[in-house]
């Protein structure tokens, strides 16, 4: 009889360590079919992840190069419109005369017509003003830009600073006047108002993007 239940308890035992193998399998076959699952979706979903997070940022990257293009188009456009016009007049032959009344007919009828202009001015060769479109004649001989061109006989073009007619931040535009010998006889100063950029700027500035 205990020899029996010996067998017996031998059996069952054995049942019971086959049964915790079988099961272990069975967790193992789960678990790595997870794994066959599972992982390969993960993984698909990562690299589609930095997939588009790449191109994202790719194109981000181009439509703000786009837009910085378009962007210094329009500004280069603006300042050379700017630039020609005050060249344009520093070879116009009422300015040259220096007669200060057509001088300043000319300035104004420019000034009326191109309102991102905040003054315009012309200087003899000694930095005297003969006509500007508003405000009294005065002595600018010792400004930075009048000093460069009488110099150096060649355009300048200032930083931004605060002007003394309108206090608005301006740039000026200073361009050496010649007589037909060639002679520096002047200079035709023009002060360009940097809000009328900032509105330029302001056309690409939509919802979170600002130019």
């Amino acid at each position: 009889m205990l020899i029996y239940v010996i067998s017996q308890l031998t059996k069952l035992k054995l049942f019971i360590r086959e049964e915790i193998r079988m099961k272990t399998i069975r967790q193992k076959l789960v678990i790595f079919t997870l794994l066959l699952i599972v992982l390969p979706f993960a993984i698909s979903n990562i690299a589609t992840s930095l997939y588009m997070n790449v191109k994202y940022k790719q194109e981000l990257e181009n439509n703000n190069m786009v837009l910085a293009n378009s962007l210094a188009d329009q500004v280069s456009s603006f300042l050379q419109k700017g630039y020609a016009i005050t060249e344009q007049l520093a070879n116009n032959s009422d300015v040259k005369s220096f007669d200060g009344e057509k001088q300043k007919g000319v300035l104004t009828d420019v000034l009326e017509k191109n309102d991102y202009f905040d003054l315009l001015y012309i200087t003899d060769a000694n930095g005297m003003q003969t006509a500007k479109t508003s405000g009294d004649l005065a002595d600018r001989s010792n400004r930075e830009w009048f000093i460069k061109v009488a110099e150096e006989k060649h355009t300048f073009v200032s930083d931004s600073y605060y002007s003394l007619t309108n206090n608005t931040p301006v740039i000026t535009i200073a361009v050496p006047i010649f007589n037909d010998s060639k002679n520096f006889i002047g200079v035709m100063g023009a002060d360009i108002k940097l809000s009328s950029l900032q509105e330029v700027i302001d056309k690409y500035s939509k919802g979170s993007r600002h130019a």
